[in-house]
């Protein structure tokens, strides 16, 4: 089931949300370098999303998450730096980073402490985008996961989380290590 929701999930994900922000230009670049089959330029244009997501741009990092996610052309599949990529964007307060995010913790054999990270991001995500499909799907691959398991704590920091949200203050302290990549 995950792995057939993964790729419709990805095909709503963030790629197009930033069509007014500085790093659409940098997905434009990428289009275009894979389109043309310029590997120079797709060369350029990745180190410079690498550069912005790991230099602590939350949108470029819920791009660049995406793109390890599913593994887009240009990108090999990588779990784990979508993990930390995505995480890094939810906790800056970017939604379209918490679909990708619940999908990862919401996998078969995740630990107690991971499906009460995938329930808290996914009440986020809920409250953030309403009626998005994305997040109903990411919402649904979290049921099966969950398995019945109690995600009240995970449910609970979601409540804080958006209530400091909603008062203006800092809802957590996020940072970013892309020194091991």
């Amino acid at each position: 089931m995950k792995a057939l929701l993964l790729p419709l999930v990805s095909l709503f994900m963030v790629g197009s949300a930033y069509a007014d922000e500085p790093i659409s230009d940098i997905e434009y670049r990428l289009a275009a370098a894979v389109s043309m089959n310029d590997e120079r330029e797709l060369g350029l244009a990745m180190a410079d999303l690498v550069g912005l997501a790991c230099g602590g741009d939350a949108k470029a990092a819920a791009v660049l998450g995406d793109r390890y996610m599913s593994g887009s052309a240009e990108f090999e599949q990588a779990p784990g730096k979508a993990l930390v990529l995505l995480r890094f964007a939810s906790q800056s307060g970017d939604p379209r980073s918490m679909p990708g995010l619940v999908l990862l913790l919401s996998r078969e054999g995740a630990s107690q402490a991971e499906i009460e990270e995938a329930a808290k991001w996914k009440k986020i995500g809920e409250a953030l985008l309403p009626g998005r499909v994305e997040m109903a799907l990411a919402s649904q691959a979290f049921e099966i996961a969950r398995n019945g398991r109690d995600v009240a704590p995970g449910y609970q920091a979601a409540a804080v989380w958006i209530q400091k949200r909603n008062l203006g203050m800092s809802t957590e302290n996020a940072s970013i290590d892309c020194s091991a990549w």
